[in-house]
């Protein structure tokens, strides 16, 4: 996740653009991303909840498990669908990453991770320092974020500026550098 930001820092500094805009333009990618990488924790037994008897219980056999489990990696695959369905909406519908810089990466964090810290209350706790703690890891690293996005949100709000269009959206693709024809050498 840092090398993301870090690259999308140097884009924006090279396309001459404001880092806000890439990061509201990327919270649409982020929610699918994260949505695949739960599929591959239910593939591989990962990360999964307590006992229960809801007729979507996985028994985990992998995992040596006898008894349905809440299928957790489900449960914010799904989360993170939905986000990623109001994300397009407010990009493509709203306007929102042109009108309120901010907003949607703000409406990222927040959903994304009060999605993972309410899920967090059905998941078993990874690590056994945690089976003392009145929040688990998940929960308490989940906080910060939150409170980032909720600030972002007020900030897009406060804040009204728009963000600048690019000249020529197709100028700041990668394929735009690289297929540029190259200047013809002048022969003596």
């Amino acid at each position: 996740a840092l090398g993301i930001l870090v690259g999308l820092w140097i884009f924006a500094r090279k396309a001459k653009l404001p880092y806000m805009w890439g990061l509201d333009r990327i919270s649409i990618a982020v929610p699918i991303g994260g949505a695949a990488i739960r599929i591959g924790n239910l593939m591989n037994s990962e990360i999964y909840g307590g006992p229960t008897d809801l007729p979507w219980g996985f028994i985990f056999v992998r995992d040596g498990q006898t008894v349905p489990m809440h299928p957790t990696q489900i449960y914010e695959a799904l989360a993170y669908l939905a986000l990623f369905i109001v994300m397009w909406y407010l990009y493509f519908q709203k306007d929102a990453a042109r009108k309120q810089p901010g907003l949607m990466i703000g409406v990222m964090l927040v959903w994304l991770f009060t999605a993972r810290f309410l899920i967090e209350y059905v998941k078993w706790n990874q690590v056994a320092f945690e089976d003392s703690m009145l929040l688990n890891m998940g929960q308490i690293l989940s906080i910060p974020f939150i409170l980032a996005g909720l600030a972002l949100i007020v900030w897009s709000f406060v804040n009204r500026q728009r963000h600048p269009d690019p000249v020529d959206p197709v100028q700041h693709s990668f394929f735009y550098y690289k297929n540029q024809p190259k200047p013809k050498s002048r022969k003596k």
